[in-house]
């Protein structure tokens, strides 16, 4: 069987948060790319395919909420998993909102993250499949 690669960014300057989120994506057969920059990021996006976003919102400044909505104007559909020492309800709500595929609390265990993306896999696969289902029809 013929792996397919699949593009991720990274969205952090957590060292330690990178290192596990690499083993787990290479795992997977991800591509990862780190960056630090909303601008670099939105750059990516554009440049090429992307089917999976990483952002820490403890990172720099400039990844936050807003960075979300750019990044959902761009690619509607593109999975987010946001990582975040802040567990308050409303921080919650918000991700909800955005359509945040999956949010957990800082430091995530290696195990929680590997479920994360084989249910990211999953979904994108029956996208594909609802996908060729409508253009037959």
């Amino acid at each position: 069987m013929t792996r397919i690669e699949k593009s991720s960014i990274i969205a952090s300057g957590d060292s330690v948060l990178i290192n596990q989120m690499i083993d787990v994506l290479l795992q997977y057969d991800y591509s990862v790319t780190i960056e630090k920059s909303i601008i670099k990021i939105i750059s990516r996006i554009l440049e090429s395919e992307v089917n999976l976003l990483i952002l820490d919102l403890d990172a720099p400044q400039e990844l936050n909420f807003d960075s979300i909505d750019i990044i959902r104007k761009l690619r509607p559909r593109l999975p987010i998993i946001v990582l975040s020492m802040d567990n308050s309800l409303e921080t919650l709500k918000t991700l909800i909102q955005k359509g945040v595929f999956y949010s957990t609390i800082k430091p995530a265990t290696t195990e929680e993250i590997e479920e994360v993306v084989k249910a990211i896999i999953r979904f994108n696969q029956i996208q594909k499949n609802n996908e060729s289902l409508m253009k037959e029809n």
